[in-house]
């Protein structure tokens, strides 16, 4: 809370404990009319993971290790990469 790093553009970077180790990822901040109005929220890795291996068979860590990565991604770009990048044109070609 009040953190100069709230600011807009602070999403996606890190957030360190005491000793230099990652604790977290900016992913919100409020809005406030001054800097020590404003909250910043981030999400954690063990979060990220546990999310992570709710939704697949095997966690970030086994994914990233694995033999399979390649087909991993082979198969997101070929399955859920046109979906978001479907999203992400609808909400940009939409006229307000």
């Amino acid at each position: 809370e009040g953190s100069p790093l709230a600011q807009h553009g602070s999403s996606g970077g890190a957030v360190v404990n005491g000793f230099g180790e990652l604790a977290g990822i900016i992913v919100t901040a409020t809005n406030a009319p001054t800097t020590g109005g404003r909250e910043l929220n981030a999400i954690t890795p063990s979060y990220m993971n546990r999310s992570f291996l709710a939704r697949n068979s095997f966690s970030i860590t086994e994914m990233l290790e694995g033999e399979n990565l390649a087909a991993l991604a082979d198969q997101f770009n070929a399955e859920v990469a046109p979906q978001l990048r479907k999203l992400l044109e609808d909400v940009l070609n939409r006229k307000e």
